[in-house]
Order: structure tokens, then C-alpha cells, then sequence
């Protein structure tokens, strides 16, 4: 390139090299790996960020929370195509085995799940919250952004891909009606549904079993050993956030779930308190719905 001349992109202020040394140039603070995450619209440039970040942070390479907004919507692949819980249809009707549409269900979820953990801590990034908080809540992100490399991975080891059928927008959206408040954003997301997956931890595995997918089975077994973690941080802060408000965490949790007005299952978001990644089902003291409302905030 001539000295002086501009690129085609000199409408915006900037030279080409510019533009390039923007996108190489590592990220400050976590806020700006957030950013970088939520306008990537691909979903293996948003795991590897999010890696990065979560690395970085870990080791203190960076340390500094910094100040910028989430954008209104996180960007997105040009698929999978977004449906209405209410009128997604199911595997027959989609002509693709029961297996792959699990795989596929769970792996945008994952993926999700990333895009809206980077979204709380630009949104609510001035909350004050501790720097623990911080690490526990990029090191989710990162099992998560891995929990959708192995699923991805799955689809393509049997033919498909994610994106190659519809999928539902339910967490965005209530991750868009929790935008007001840290509490209800880790009640309803990191509580409500994490949990929701957990209760069907084990009708998941034997899906794949009963369908002759044994690896896909395992995978999804190892990805819920782990969201148990998930749960327990997302508690560990919520009853923070309760403390520091001086309320009751039953008493806030029940509050939430009815102003947002998010259903809620019968045995959503009920579980034991003394759980540990390394119990299996069945197990004493393994993660398990109960009655109680919500047992897990006594």
C-alpha cells in the first residue's frame, strides 16, 4: 500500500492498518473480551475468547474490570434459525434423528449460555462485586464455551453441524427480562435453569443410550457433572447479593419468580445444598430435585 493512501474503510476515520492492529491487539480488561465476544457472530471465535479470558484473568495477566455497555443484542451466526419455544418443532417433524437434535438443542444453549454470562458482566458491571466473583463467573463461561466445542464437535463427528435446524429463543429472552437486576438475572438464569438441565440429567443420558449413541451419552453425562459447579456459584452469589440487601434468599427468589413471571417446573430449582461434581446419580447427597421450595436457599 502506497504511503498516505487510504483503504476503502477510510469512511469511518481509520487505515486499513489500523483496522488490523484493532482486531490483533489482545484485550485490556474484561469488559472489552466481553465486547469482542457479544459482536462476534461466530460461535468458535467466541469460545476462544472467552478461553483467553478466562486464562488471562486467572493468572492476573489482566486485572481490570473495565467500563463498557453490553450491546442491545448479542450477535449471532446467520443460523440456526430462532423459533418460539411454543412452535419449535420436534425431531420427527424435522426429519433428523431424536440424537442430533438433542445434541443440537444442548449445544445452543451452551452457546447461549456464553453470549449471557458476558452480557451480566457488562451489564451489571457496576455492581461493585468482588473480584471472586469475577473469576467464578469467567471460569463458567469457559466450561461452557468448551461444553459447546464438545457438542459442535459431536455433530460433525455424525454428519451435521450446529445451525443446520432451528432453535429456540427462550434464555435470551429471559436473560432480556432479568436485564434490570443482577439478583434476577442469576436467580432465574444461574438458578431456574441451570437446574432445569440438571433435573433432566439422567432421562438425557438414557435417551442416547436407548438410541445406540453411547458417546453422545457420555458427553452429555461429563457436561452435567460439571453445570453442578455452575449451580453452586450461582447460588454462592445470590445469596451474596441477599446478604448485602439484607433479604431472605427464599423469600427474594420467590419474589423474582413471580414478578418476572417465568414458569417455573415442579422441580425446577429445587435442590440439595451439600452437592460435589464428583457424585454420581443415585449416590448419597448426589444433586437431586426435591419438594421443599426451593430447598437449595435454606
Amino acid at each position: 500500500m502506497r504511503a498516505g493512501r487510504r483503504s476503502t474503510t477510510a469512511a469511518v476515520g481509520l487505515p486499513l492498518r489500523s483496522l488490523l492492529t484493532l482486531r490483533v491487539r489482545t484485550a485490556a480488561t474484561l469488559c472489552e473480551y466481553g465486547q469482542r465476544v457479544l459482536t462476534s457472530p461466530v460461535p468458535e471465535e467466541k469460545a476462544r475468547l472467552t478461553h483467553e479470558a478466562n486464562e488471562r484473568w486467572r493468572t492476573q495477566a489482566i486485572t481490570d474490570l473495565g467500563d463498557i455497555a453490553p450491546p442491545p443484542q448479542p450477535a449471532r451466526p446467520p443460523t440456526p434459525e430462532l423459533r418460539d419455544k411454543r412452535n419449535m418443532p420436534g425431531a420427527k417433524e424435522l426429519n433428523v434423528p431424536l440424537p442430533i437434535y438433542l445434541l443440537h438443542s444442548l449445544a445452543h444453549i451452551e452457546l447461549n449460555a456464553v453470549d449471557l454470562g458476558w452480557d451480566l458482566i457488562l451489564r451489571f458491571r457496576h455492581e461493585n462485586m468482588p473480584p471472586e466473583f469475577y473469576t467464578d463467573w469467567v471460569s463458567v463461561l469457559s466450561d461452557e464455551a468448551r461444553h459447546f466445542g464438545l457438542l459442535s464437535s459431536r455433530l460433525v463427528a455424525l454428519g451435521y453441524h450446529y445451525g443446520v435446524i432451528p432453535a429456540h429463543d427462550s434464555l435470551l429472552r429471559d436473560g432480556e427480562t432479568t436485564g434490570h437486576n443482577l439478583k434476577a438475572r442469576l436467580a432465574i438464569i444461574a438458578l431456574v435453569h441451570e437446574t432445569h438441565g440438571l433435573d433432566s440429567w439422567e432421562r438425557l443420558v438414557q435417551r442416547f443410550n436407548s438410541n445406540a449413541d453411547k458417546e453422545s451419552g457420555r458427553i452429555v453425562d461429563t457436561i452435567c457433572r460439571e453445570e453442578i459447579d455452575h449451580v453452586k456459584k450461582g447460588l454462592k452469589w445470590f445469596r451474596y447479593l441477599c446478604e448485602r440487601d439484607d433479604e431472605d434468599p427464599e423469600t427474594a427468589f420467590q419474589a423474582i419468580v413471580h414478578q418476572t413471571q417465568i414458569p417455573v417446573c415442579a422441580t425446577t430449582a429445587y435442590a440439595e445444598a451439600s452437592t460435589t461434581s464428583q457424585e454420581a446419580p443415585g449416590q448419597e447427597g448426589h444433586y437431586h430435585s426435591t419438594a421443599r421450595y426451593p430447598a437449595f436457599l435454606k
